[in-house]
């Protein structure tokens, strides 16, 4: 079996079965045709040999195997880590907040009032993000003026057109 032009000459192949192929569907054929090996490649082609004691036929263009090239492992060299600087740590989002600028209040008063602040930091964080629903349901409401949307008007069946012909009379 020729392999593609841009293959290595002389080089290892992994030959696998095509399980959904013709040939693995015959209901003669006991096990898996070819068996997965692995085959060397002769001046850009490889060999399939049927070691059956039954001929199989293949037809022209019937898929019985998948053939892939092994290629070498190399070895991965994990490059070294460059030094990283300490980052400073992130002021918090609540540092803009003045607590108490006329100095009223004690400062026992004024140190909960940071600690508060502190421990609801994400609070005041300018990126938002998303509600978890720990607080409840939102709530909406929707306004809607007078006018309803226009009706939908659908293939009409001439059984329906009879019907809303037709005006009710009173009994």
């Amino acid at each position: 079996m020729p392999l593609p032009p841009d293959s290595p000459p002389d080089s290892q192949w992994a030959l696998e079965p095509r399980l959904d192929s013709p040939v693995n569907k015959n209901p003669e054929v006991r096990e898996a045709w070819p068996p997965a090996q692995e085959v060397s490649s002769i001046a850009g082609s490889i060999r399939i040999t049927n070691i059956t004691p039954d001929p199989i036929t293949i037809n022209k263009h019937d898929q019985f195997c998948q053939v892939t090239p092994i290629l070498e492992a190399k070895p991965h060299v994990q490059p070294p880590d460059p030094v990283s600087k300490p980052t400073p740590p992130n002021p918090p989002f609540s540092e803009a907040i003045q607590v108490d600028p006329d100095n009223i209040l004690p400062n026992d008063i004024r140190h909960q009032f940071h600690q508060l602040h502190l421990q609801y930091d994400n609070v005041f964080n300018p990126a938002i993000p998303r509600y978890n629903g720990a607080s409840g349901d939102i709530k909406a409401v929707v306004n809607v003026g007078d006018s309803l949307p226009p009706p939908t008007k659908g293939p009409v069946t001439k059984l329906q057109q009879v019907y809303t012909c037709r005006t009710p009379t009173k009994v």
